[in-house]
């Protein structure tokens, strides 16, 4: 097994500090720790305050043209370096293979991760969808095999771009291992004062950006009128932060809002930790790893019912239409009540969780890898 060589897209390992770098750096670790697979990383740059399993080789350009064009190397010029360092199975990890590996021996997988571009064309700009489209679509005709992060984005890719059933596969995915321990004792206290947090608060994680519908967290959260908890949204400030802030600022809701960007990732754990209820209503996802995130720190879920959320959450969240504001508001106020309620779904959310496991996964992957070769 050790002589098997898996070689990958690693650009986002290196580079994305969210979603897809996150994908990129739990699906590695996993693997190095629970496999014996000699794992290669292939990224123009590198970030060497990323942390790097030991054992696990970091490959870069060497030749100088590669090192002027780096995009063209990664696109295509790496296949040679593949072929060269010996590479058996070559894994793209973010929806996308290079031009001519077709051609090698070289077995390639692509992990497709979502078709949200297709599903809701009118929230990319035109030339960002041709640009998806095209990728996505070379990358699923040329690659030996696929990988959807769900059922739902597999029957996406049936439908879109009719790819059959055995050239597909569901590999599930994990949130960073931090998120599985107790934080520090003092966190909560530091972190209360350092961000002016109430005792009990709703807690939203992710982009600040129309699809994941925080909006309708808001409203409904002033149709419950708490009048001693607080609503926090932690995440980068997108298309969507403009409507929040208004309605904030029209419902006088100032001083029970709180937007946090820019958060550390050792104090996230924390807040997940310290939060009343989770709440994630996206009308479209490709997995939803801030769910993981919520049912391994034991706080109870609130999710959406579109998408592949449910199939993430299972039974163990109270599934709510995103688009109704008064059954989104019920479930805030029934989690605040019904404590014999939040005590079994905190227990059902740690007990899916498990189903999501570092060491699971690792061992499907290397299954579908050795079945490659």
């Amino acid at each position: 097994m050790s002589e098997l060589k898996i070689g990958f897209d690693a650009k986002r390992y290196f580079l994305n500090k969210t979603g897809l770098g996150n994908y990129a750096r739990t699906l590695i670790n996993g693997l190095s720790e629970h496999t014996q697979l000699s794992l290669h990383l292939f990224s123009p740059q590198i970030d060497e305050s990323i942390d790097v399993p030991s054992g696990v080789s970091i490959h870069q350009p060497t030749r100088i043209f590669s090192k002027l064009f780096k995009k063209h190397w990664r696109n295509q010029g790496i296949v040679s370096d593949l072929e060269k360092d010996g590479i058996a199975i070559y894994h793209g990890l973010s929806n996308e293979i290079p031009i001519g590996i077709e051609k090698t021996s070289i077995k390639s997988i692509v992990t497709i991760h979502d078709l949200i571009f297709l599903k809701y064309p009118e929230l990319y700009p035109s030339i960002d969808r041709k640009i998806y489209h095209k990728k996505v679509q070379s990358a699923v005709q040329r690659a030996n095999h696929i990988v959807a992060c769900s059922k739902q984005t597999a029957k996406d890719l049936k439908h879109f771009y009719e790819v059959p059933d055995q050239k597909i596969s569901v590999i599930y995915q994990d949130c960073n291992q931090h998120f599985k321990y107790v934080a520090d004792q003092s966190l909560p206290a530091i972190l209360a004062s350092k961000y002016g947090l109430f005792d009990h608060f709703i807690l939203s994680v992710g982009t600040l950006e129309k699809r994941k519908n925080q909006l309708n967290i808001l409203r409904a959260f002033a149709t419950a009128n708490f009048k001693n908890t607080q609503l926090v949204f932690v995440g980068k400030k997108a298309d969507l932060y403009p409507s929040m802030k208004t309605f904030v600022e029209e419902n006088k809701l100032q001083d029970r809002v709180l937007f946090l960007d820019n958060i550390p990732q050792e104090e996230l754990p924390a807040l997940y930790q310290m939060a009343s209820i989770f709440a994630y209503i996206s009308y479209e996802e490709g997995f939803g790893i801030p769910l993981l995130e919520a049912m391994w720190s034991g706080v109870p879920v609130v999710a959406g019912k579109l998408s592949c959320l449910p199939e993430i959450v299972s039974d163990a969240a109270i599934c709510v239409d995103p688009f109704n504001i008064s059954t989104i508001a019920e479930a805030f106020t029934l989690l605040t009540e019904d404590l014999k309620l939040r005590k079994i779904l905190i227990e059902l959310g740690f007990e899916r969780a498990q189903q999501f496991d570092n060491k699971k996964i690792a061992l499907e992957w290397q299954q579908l890898y050795t079945a490659l070769q």
